[in-house]
């Protein structure tokens, strides 16, 4: 199974992993005009997509007013649509509760972008929500 995580924003991050081998195919950051042309094709490649839903909090409106992440994250769901990809939202919390910082370091998936770390996290979450076992220490 391939998973594709995305972490939209006004730089998105995106993480395209095999499952259950829980290699990373491909890591990235995308600029939003990025995100538009290159959305079919790693969609395509995907049997799923696991996006961050970006949430507005007083937080979120201070570090940034562009609206880039519900842009990347509409364009994303309708490729997802035409090309009849599962679409599935999951909060940054409950990926970041899942996957920390330490076990992605312990299972040699830490990214060098806080993005691409997410959207490898939000990756991980669809695949253990999908029944495989994700956390093996190296």
């Amino acid at each position: 199974m391939i998973i594709l995580g995305v972490d939209p924003g006004d730089t998105t991050g995106i993480s395209l992993m095999a499952f259950p081998d829980r290699k990373i195919m491909e890591v990235g950051l995308l600029e939003l005009e990025d995100v538009f042309k290159y959305a079919d094709d790693l969609v395509r490649r995907a049997d799923q997509v696991a996006c961050e839903r970006y949430i507005i909090s007083m937080r979120t409106v201070k570090a940034s007013r562009r609206m880039d992440a519900f842009y990347a994250t509409g364009w994303v769901m309708g490729t997802c649509r035409r090309f009849q990809t599962p679409f599935y939202l999951q909060t940054a919390s409950d990926a970041k509760t899942a996957f920390p910082d330490f076990m992605l370091q312990d299972m040699h998936l830490r990214t060098p972008s806080p993005h691409t770390r997410d959207a490898t996290r939000h990756a991980l979450l669809a695949a253990r929500r999908s029944g495989h076992s994700v956390y093996v220490s190296v």
